[in-house]
């Protein structure tokens, strides 16, 4: 019987001890696991907030490039130009003087200009009007009689070097883009010598029936792309009816 009771005590002794070493590892546990707790969680909040910050630029930035994308497309074409005879119509701004100087010469149509600085000053969109024979009503045969016009000497002594030529669409028709430098010998005022000037020259060219079209934007060295992309969006408005 007190064989029976010792043991019972010995039992009771191991359970009481297994349970107190328990609650003891797991409160060191808690004890330890607490600070790294408290060290990781700000840690966690500022990484968190350094992240949403970037974010925040990376979102203004991109913001801010669009708003200035925008910005820079935003030429206010607010007249309209249309021309019945010549069939043709194209929008531009009211800050760029529009002369109809209608002109005829042996090989073409000129219509009249749109001037960006001002009466007869560069950089200034110009608009021909060629009658194409039955030899040269493709697109391809017209540009090669263009250039050739081109590279004839003349009083002024002209000579072009092209910058780019490729090909493109105007008024919704497949046509060709020439890029070039104009270097033109003009006489002084005073008819003693001549003057060597330079201008860069933007022509594009379709054709519509037995009629081609060539507009031509021209500049100065210094103004020639301060208003190229204006004058490309009021190529982009042209339109042939």
């Amino acid at each position: 019987m007190n064989e029976n009771n010792t043991a019972l005590k010995t039992l009771k002794f191991i359970n009481s001890l297994f349970l107190t070493s328990s609650i003891t590892i797991l409160f060191i546990f808690l004890f330890i696991l607490t600070p790294i707790y408290i060290v990781q969680e700000p840690t966690i909040n500022k990484q968190f907030s350094i992240n949403n910050h970037q974010n925040n630029k990376i979102k203004e930035i991109f913001a801010d490039s669009d708003s200035q994308l925008k910005k820079s497309n935003e030429t206010q074409l607010t007249e309209t130009y249309t021309n019945s005879y010549f069939g043709i119509q194209f929008e531009y701004p009211s800050t760029a003087d529009l002369i109809e100087a209608p002109l005829l010469t042996m090989s073409y149509s000129q219509l009249g200009y749109i001037f960006f600085e001002g009466v007869y000053k560069l950089p200034y969109l110009m608009i021909k009007f060629y009658p194409l024979s039955p030899a040269e009503e493709t697109l391809d045969n017209f540009t090669s009689r263009f250039m050739k016009e081109k590279q004839i000497p003349g009083l002024l002594n002209n000579s072009i070097n092209i910058i780019n030529s490729n090909s493109t669409y105007l008024a919704g028709n497949p046509a060709h883009q020439i890029e070039y430098i104009e270097e033109s010998d003009v006489r002084s005022q005073n008819n003693s010598n001549y003057n060597n000037i330079q201008s860069k020259i933007l022509s594009i060219l379709t054709i519509n029936g037995n009629q081609a079209y060539v507009l031509q934007f021209k500049g100065s060295n210094e103004n020639y792309e301060k208003y190229l992309q204006e004058a490309k969006i009021i190529i982009n408005s042209f339109k042939i009816k």
